[in-house]
C-alpha cells in the first residue's frame, strides 16, 4: 500500500515536467505537420507536371525517405549539417527530419489521388476550352482532396507519434523527459504509462479533428 502511495505521489510530482515536455512535443508536431503537407504537395505536383529528370530525382528522394529509418535520417541531418557549415538546433533538426520523411509518404498519397481522377475529365475540360490550371484547381483537386482526406489524417497521426524519435538527438520531448525521470528517481514503468497517456490524448484528439475535416470535405465536394 505504501509502495502504491509512493508511486502515485511520484506520478503527481512529475506532471509539471511532463507538461513542459508536452509543449516541446506540440511545438515539433505543429511545425512539422504543415511543412510535411506543403512539401508533399509540391513534390507530388512536380512529379506529375515537372520535367522528367526532376521527377526521377524526386522519385529517388521518395524511395530513400520511405525506406530508411527516421532516426537514421535525423542523425544524418544532426551530424551532417554542422559539417557542411549549417548549425541547426536539435528541435528544428527533428522538425526537418520528420517533415521530410512524412512528405515522401504524403507526396505519393497526393500523386495517387490526382492520378486516379479519370483522364476523360481532363479531356472534357480541354474540349471546353479551359486551361489545365483552371481544371486542376476547380475540378481535379476537389475530387483528389476527397480521396486523400482519410489517408492524410492517418499519416498525420503517425507523424505525431514519430515526434518521440527526437529523443535520440537529446531533445527534451515527452519520451526523453520520461526516461530521465525514470533514471533519476529509480522509478518503474508507471512513468512511461504517464508518457503513453499524453500521446494517447494527443492522437485521439487529432483523430477526432481529422474525422471532422473529412466530413466537411465530403460536404464541400458534394
Amino acid at each position: 500500500m505504501d509502495s502504491l502511495a509512493a508511486k502515485l505521489r511520484l506520478i503527481g510530482s512529475i506532471y509539471p515536467q511532463m507538461l513542459e515536455a508536452l509543449g516541446v512535443t506540440l511545438t515539433i508536431a505543429a511545425l512539422a505537420l504543415p511543412l510535411a503537407v506543403a512539401l508533399g504537395a509540391v513534390i507530388a505536383a512536380l512529379r506529375l507536371f515537372g520535367p522528367r529528370l526532376l521527377a526521377a530525382v524526386l522519385g529517388g528522394y521518395i524511395e530513400f525517405m520511405r525506406n530508411t529509418p527516421l532516426l537514421l535520417q535525423m542523425l544524418l541531418l544532426y551530424f551532417a549539417l554542422p559539417a557542411l557549415g549549417w548549425r541547426l538546433d536539435g528541435l528544428y533538426c527533428g522538425v526537418l527530419a520528420i517533415a521530410m520523411q512524412h512528405s515522401a509518404f504524403l507526396a505519393e498519397t497526393f500523386r495517387g489521388a490526382i492520378d486516379s481522377v479519370s483522364r476523360r475529365q481532363w479531356e472534357a475540360t480541354r474540349a471546353l476550352g479551359l486551361r489545365d490550371s483552371t481544371a486542376f484547381w476547380h475540378l481535379i483537386l476537389p475530387q483528389a482532396a476527397l480521396k486523400v482526406a482519410a489517408p492524410i489524417g492517418n499519416q498525420l497521426i503517425i507523424l505525431v507519434k514519430d515526434t518521440s524519435v527526437v529523443s535520440g538527438i537529446a531533445v527534451l520531448d515527452l519520451t526523453l523527459t520520461g526516461k530521465i525521470i525514470l533514471e533519476r528517481n529509480a522509478a518503474s514503468f508507471e512513468v512511461f504509462l504517464v508518457v503513453a497517456s499524453f500521446y494517447l490524448v494527443l492522437t485521439v484528439l487529432l483523430g477526432l479533428l481529422v474525422r471532422f475535416v473529412e466530413m466537411r470535405t465530403r460536404r464541400m465536394v458534394a
